[in-house]
């Protein structure tokens, strides 16, 4: 069975960011049952990638999707799809007529909405805007063609179409345990994102500053590895904050040794803590199931989804979901009861090997692959 897996995004091969690791391991896990044919961005160029073939067309109009969409129809008259994994790119004119094309074609196609709700974070700007009115307009011609919608959220139905609900996974085969090579004197926290002001970070900050100036003897530190515009937030924060004598880092984007060294030295990852900042009341982050597959225990204002079970609540911290500064007692307290008495790597692995039976690729992707395998009806 031939499948087209859709994704508008850039995938640099050398360099993948977050979101074209997930798709590139989609694919992978695809290709075990599949005969996957990935369209893509390149640089100024549309990518089609099937196996180790990797095949490029200049980009000539301006508008590079509406280019991918016309590419993506050409490959589709000659392959004739049997089924088709789309990333919604939202809807206007060109996706609704590309979706039916391939449905009279006879394709089964299913689309994943990465996040859902979406229309709360469409203001920032009047071109976010105007694709947000575009959308509201013609997603409502979705049911037509699209089978089933993947979603990370509870609904049953998104646009009039059934869902898939499951997790975001990722392929821990792909991500290194964190070592702890030497035993800490301080609590090291750690953030690993494109930091916007959803991630609520300076909650932290403001939190380390109060305990401090409340006479806090514990050694905090948190790194904040990675870029984006809540940087300039959080550097002018910290230079308002006495307290904190240098114990708050701003890493920047790391990637390789630099990264796994920042890993390595830390106890507790930090999830978003201000996701009412995007009116979002649930999220499934690749950044949980990275700090999982580390072995790394979790604060968050939200569920954790890979460790969600039971058995495995214990290693995510959760603070109420608001503006107000983190009370970093209670993380005091969460890593003391974690690890005191412990091996740091026993706890990493025993982390790891709960969430693998959760987020693993292979397990989020099960039911969306057993509906593709299934009745075409």
């Amino acid at each position: 069975m031939k499948l087209l897996y859709l994704a508008p995004v850039y995938i640099n091969d050398q360099k993948p960011d977050g979101v074209a690791k997930k798709v590139l391991n989609h694919v992978a896990e695809f290709s075990k049952c599949f005969d996957v044919f990935l369209m893509s961005y390149g640089d100024g160029e549309i990518v089609t990638r099937h196996g180790a073939e990797r095949t490029t067309v200049k980009v000539e109009r301006k508008n590079r999707r509406y280019a991918l969409y016309e590419e993506v129809e050409k490959k589709a008259k000659v392959l004739n799809f049997d089924c088709a994994y789309i990333r919604y790119p939202k809807s206007e004119r060109h996706f609704i007529h590309l979706v039916k094309k391939l449905s009279v074609m006879g394709a089964k196609i299913i689309t994943e909405i990465p996040t859902y709700p979406y229309n709360g974070n469409a203001t920032e700007s009047l071109k976010t805007f105007a694709i947000s009115i575009l959308d509201s307009i013609y997603r409502i011609n979705l049911k037509k063609y699209i089978q089933r919608i993947v979603t990370f959220s509870d609904d049953d139905v998104i646009f009039g179409i059934p869902t898939i609900k499951t997790i975001n996974g990722i392929a821990f085969d792909g991500v290194e345990k964190v070592v702890h090579t030497d035993k800490h004197t301080s609590i090291n926290l750690i953030s690993v994102a494109t930091n916007y002001g959803c991630h609520g970070f300076d909650r932290v900050i403001e939190g380390i500053e109060d305990y401090y100036d409340k006479g806090g003897k514990e050694d905090i530190r948190f790194r904040i590895v990675g870029d984006g515009p809540a940087i300039k937030d959080y550097r002018k924060k910290i230079s308002q904050c006495p307290h904190l004598g240098g114990r708050i880092e701003l890493n920047g984007f790391q990637t390789g040794e630099n990264l796994k060294r920042l890993y390595d030295s830390s106890d507790i990852a930090v999830n978003s803590l201000a996701l009412y900042r995007l009116n979002l009341k649930k999220e499934s982050t690749l950044k949980t199931k990275e700090y999982i597959a580390k072995g790394l225990p979790i604060i968050s204002s939200t569920v954790v989804d890979g460790l969600n079970d039971d058995g495995n609540k214990k290693y995510v911290l959760l603070f109420p979901d608001c503006g107000e500064k983190i009370e970093v007692e209670d993380i005091i307290s969460f890593y003391h009861k974690i690890y005191d008495g412990r091996n740091a790597d026993e706890v990493a692995d025993e982390i790891r090997v709960a969430g693998q039976q959760i987020c693993d690729m292979n397990v989020t992707m099960a039911p969306v692959i057993e509906f593709l395998l299934g009745d075409r009806k």
